[in-house]
């Protein structure tokens, strides 16, 4: 912009957003790097211009109500203007229950509201009849694959990319901080950004003393001893869970599908009463990198359509010899039969509607696809939307340096077996930030995250005896204290 002859009266974002568009247009979108929903009006083409970052992580809502057009960045705004926008999409809430169906396709749990896409533009000429939908065009796809890159150079470069990113996000004119799990990408982002700091970092960490199985505070600890920060341990009880619930479900105006999002909603009440206002999360690699014990055997049967035996069999191997890598094929089994009876079974209107909008969604052919999936319409959305409306809660900034562009480009345009390697999770990564972080966490193979005495808490709480996060019973459980707050909130 300074070359092109701009010149700035502020520091903000807002102007340079304006002068960017004034020299490039709508090309600039391509251009920006971070995260935004914003709403344009272009004066001289009497045009208003909506568009919404490339991975989803701020959000934005629209719909129509007689006849005009709303957008919001919150649901609960759109559901104050008109009564329309406060009709349940029982298809989205059949999804939900059933199937674990969230953020996906433009639905919400509102027939009359939508979701924004991310990637995406719209421009609404003003000065034609307005239609009754919006045209969207997309400005970032993923990239095509790099199947020649070896692990050594895809090491280096990511390991360039991310130092690059954290420099970017460490730019504020407040105190930043960081929330540690004890995990690899939690303790990389505080190991590198507490370098680029004149100042003692701070970092947060759930701590669950009475339940070890589920405390990384050890771990933590490691990368608070090496990086000398300020370290605040926050133990999120039983008692905050009931009391903090149907505050949680307020600000996250949509049901959500597991507990495990209270506890970062416990650590960013905790981060508001300090001094800190920005602070940094690893979100992202999990999904690009496939981070998770569950893409093993996706991994594995890819390998196999290949053709690639012998490399299945190392890797499989390898898998092995990893022994709290266990996979229940009963359980397996089951959850696949209960599928199958409850597609078969009689059909009705909303069922009919929930098959129609399940064969909208996207089904990934290969493990490359499915990791590319999960980044950008499954998993990584859903993430992102809790860590938005949880931190927004409580006026504090996240950030998340591993979800830009450049850093995501990268890391799906990467073969699969510099993603999974030798029976390791993020194998590229791993590789990036040897010597940076304590090797007894870029070694780790269990995973944890910010996790939370769900299966207690849900028998205590609602009388739910479940045996695993994320289940049926527990979104039936959400999405009937969902429907009640609305009740309440209407009166």
């Amino acid at each position: 912009c300074l070359a092109k002859g701009s010149r700035f009266q502020s520091e903000t974002d807002t102007e340079v957003i304006l002068e960017s568009y004034r020299h490039w247009g709508i090309d600039v979108f391509k251009q920006f790097s971070g995260m935004w929903a914003l709403a344009l009006y272009d004066l001289k083409m009497n045009q208003l211009i909506l568009v919404r970052d490339p991975f989803a992580i701020k959000p934005l809502y629209y719909g129509y109500a007689n006849g005009d057009l709303y957008f919001a960045s919150e649901i609960k705004a759109l559901r104050a203007v008109a009564n329309s926008f406060n009709q349940v999409d029982e298809i989205t809430v059949s999804m939900f229950e059933t199937q674990g169906v969230l953020e996906r396709g433009d639905w919400t749990f509102f027939k009359n509201i939508k979701r924004f896409p991310h990637a995406h533009y719209s421009i609404i000429n003003l000065n034609k009849p307005q239609p009754s939908t919006l045209s969207f065009q997309r400005y970032w796809s993923p990239p095509e694959v790099n199947p020649t890159i070896k692990m050594e150079d895809a090491a280096n470069e990511l390991q360039r990319l991310i130092k690059q990113s954290i420099k970017l996000h460490m730019r504020s004119d407040v105190p930043i901080g960081a929330c540690l799990s004890g995990g690899i990408d939690s303790s990389t982002i505080v190991s590198l950004a507490s370098q680029k700091t004149d100042h003692q970092f701070t970092t947060f960490t759930t701590h669950y003393p009475s339940y070890p199985h589920l405390d990384e505070t050890d771990y933590a600890k490691l990368v608070v001893n090496q990086t000398q920060a300020k370290a605040h341990f926050v133990e999120p009880s039983y008692q905050d869970f009931i009391n903090g619930l149907g505050s949680l479900l307020y600000h996250q105006d949509e049901p959500f599908g597991s507990t495990s999002i209270f506890a970062q909603y416990a650590i960013f009440k905790h981060i508001a009463q300090t001094d800190i206002k920005v602070v940094l999360d690893g979100q992202g690699p999990d999904e690009m990198l496939a981070g998770y014990h569950s893409f093993f055997s996706g991994y594995l049967h890819s390998l196999w359509k290949q053709h690639r035996y012998l490399t299945t069999l190392i890797e499989g191997c390898y898998l092995l010899k990893k022994t709290h890598f266990s996979y229940d094929y009963k359980t397996m089994v089951s959850a696949l039969i209960k599928r199958i009876r409850r597609t078969s079974a009689a059909p009705s209107a909303v069922s009919d509607e929930v098959h129609c909008r399940m064969q909208q969604l996207t089904s990934p052919t290969n493990f490359t696809e499915q990791l590319t999936s999960m980044v950008i319409d499954a998993n990584l959305p859903q993430l992102l939307r809790y860590e938005d409306r949880n931190s927004m809660a409580f006026s504090i900034e996240s950030r998340v340096p591993f979800i830009e562009t450049n850093i995501i480009n990268f890391c799906l345009s990467l073969p699969a077996n510099l993603r999974i390697h030798r029976g390791f999770t993020k194998a590229v990564l791993r590789e990036a930030i040897q010597g940076i972080i304590p090797e007894e966490i870029r070694l780790r193979t269990d995973k944890l995250g910010f996790p939370a005495p769900e299966l207690e808490w849900l028998r205590r709480a609602f009388n739910i005896d479940v045996k695993m996060a994320g289940s049926n019973a527990w979104r039936r459980q959400i999405t009937q204290m969902w429907r009640q707050m609305l009740i309440g909130n209407s009166r």
